[in-house]
């Protein structure tokens, strides 16, 4: 009787021994490809942003900004997608407008205004609705007009060296840049 209890433990015993290997294997793939998934597909965001920027044909402005776009892009890590990146900040003086792109991963993350400094700090606003983002890419952009804050935008006008940063919270900043002046 011993010999048969015996012969019956030691294939049940190898079952179990696989089906708990088979599961270990299981949860730690599923593990490894939750974790590998999500930074494939960023990975293919930027590239696919980094391939979408193109200046060819257009002026010295718009090819600096289009470089500082794309090292943005380069730059904007996995783990720093939950805080936008300022790329660039740009005010056109003589067309009376600031143009500001960042990069981040979804327009959840609202980014509620730029601050700029240099002299005095002002404050702009950015409305989520004029903010442009093609879907699939890092990269947004909006357009802020001095007839929207004509009371703030002579400030920017001195010729003192400026600051940009996007407001993310209340407390909370996106990293410095400078500001570019187009006359």
């Amino acid at each position: 009787m011993n010999q048969e209890n015996g012969a019956r433990r030691k294939p049940q015993y190898r079952l179990r021994t696989l089906l708990v290997v088979v599961l270990l294997v299981a949860v730690v793939l599923g593990g490894w490809l939750s974790w590998v998934r999500p930074r494939r597909a960023f990975e293919a965001r930027r590239r696919e942003s980094i391939a979408r920027l193109d200046w060819t044909g257009k002026d010295a402005a718009a090819e600096y900004r289009t470089k500082q776009i794309k090292r943005a892009v380069e730059q904007f890590r996995y783990g720093e997608r939950s805080t936008p990146s300022l790329a660039y900040a740009g005010i056109n003086d003589g067309a009376g407008i600031l143009n500001v792109d960042w990069v981040g991963v979804d327009q959840s993350t609202h980014v509620r205004g730029i601050e700029i400094t240099g002299g005095e700090t002002v404050r702009l606003s950015i409305e989520s609705d004029y903010v442009e983002h093609d879907a699939g890419l890092l990269i947004f952009s909006t357009t802020l007009r001095k007839r929207d804050a004509a009371e703030k935008w002579p400030q920017l006008t001195a010729s003192a060296k400026y600051q940009a940063c996007l407001i993310i919270g209340e407390n909370e900043k996106s990293n410095a840049i400078d500001v570019s002046i187009i006359e």
